[in-house]
């Protein structure tokens, strides 16, 4: 009908202009003439993803998919609605129908690559990245994720060390350059280059621009702690634990908080404070950390 076609293109101009809402008003009108309205549905569910109204952009999303079940931008949007609103298990479902369709979409991929590293699946993580290295060489998402899953499975310290690198040759993000930097100086240690860590971890304090100082003084001891141990000065570990536990500016992150109990008992015992370590591994245990719930027994 005429007026459904005003309404439409009026939704187009609004869009234009930034103005959402009223898009979304004009949008209502097309879809209560004709529900079945592919394109009036498809422009309104990105339109709610766009303003976080993530339930409605799924609404829409099922819609178009109850009416053409192998629309790809259709799952993909409902994968990070899901996403964002932190279902993760059923972005991946999202994301893993599509890519039986479409399986080198660096989108899609990367997706999927987010929401398995939200579930700490390390491995299939790594995988993910491996495979959009593979097709994207300067993917900075997919160099980072596979530093990140690298890191936390505490295996191949070179290849971390090469991309982060890359990431921060290639200038990334502030986001990934930050996370690199972050990275760099353990997997440093790891190789024995302790001298080039604590060189790194002095350049990310002073020339950090993205977080607050205190913040990232607190974070610097946890990195030095680690650096530390590999270099098996316990006293310094310890040292630098207690200082992270004396600012209390992060205590809200108990997996941080968990992981530095874990690191200040990993000294303790390599001083043969074993009664002491004990202690750190159970705090630890407590916050959730498997590793020191395994150190317990």
């Amino acid at each position: 009908s005429k007026s459904e076609t005003a309404y439409y293109g009026r939704a187009v101009c609004n869009i234009n202009r930034e103005n959402t809402k009223e898009a979304i008003n004009d949008l209502n009108k097309v879809l209560e003439i004709t529900p079945d309205n592919l394109s009036a549905l498809s422009m309104r569910a990105n339109l709610f993803l766009d303003i976080n109204e993530l339930q409605n952009g799924i609404n829409d999303f099922n819609s178009l998919i109850k009416l053409e079940p192998n629309n790809c931008e259709a799952i993909y949007g409902r994968g990070l609605a899901f996403e964002n609103l932190e279902k993760y298990k059923e972005a991946i479902f999202d994301y893993q129908t599509i890519l039986k369709i479409d399986p080198k979409n660096i989108n899609y991929l990367s997706g999927k690559l987010r929401s398995l590293y939200a579930i700490e699946e390390y491995e299939q993580t790594y995988d993910i990245a491996n495979n959009i290295v593979n097709l994207d060489p300067d993917n900075s998402e997919a160099l980072i994720h596979r530093s990140r899953s690298n890191s936390e499975l505490d295996r191949n310290p070179k290849e971390i060390i090469s991309d982060c690198n890359k990431v921060l040759e290639i200038n990334s993000s502030e986001n990934d350059c930050f996370i690199a930097k972050m990275l760099l100086p353990i997997a440093l240690s790891k190789i024995g280059e302790f001298n080039e860590s604590i060189r790194q971890i002095k350049n990310l304090v002073s020339n950090n621009k993205l977080i607050e100082k205190s913040i990232m003084e607190a974070l610097s001891f946890g990195i030095y702690g680690f650096v530390y141990l590999e270099m098996k000065e316990y006293e310094k570990v310890i040292e630098n634990c207690d200082k992270f536990f004396e600012l209390n500016l992060l205590e809200s992150d108990q997996n941080l908080y968990a992981e530095t109990f874990l690191l200040r008992g990993k000294a303790k015992k390599g001083l043969s404070n074993l009664e002491a370590a004990k202690e750190d591994f159970k705090k630890s245990a407590d916050l959730g950390n498997e590793e020191a719930a395994k150190l317990i027994k």
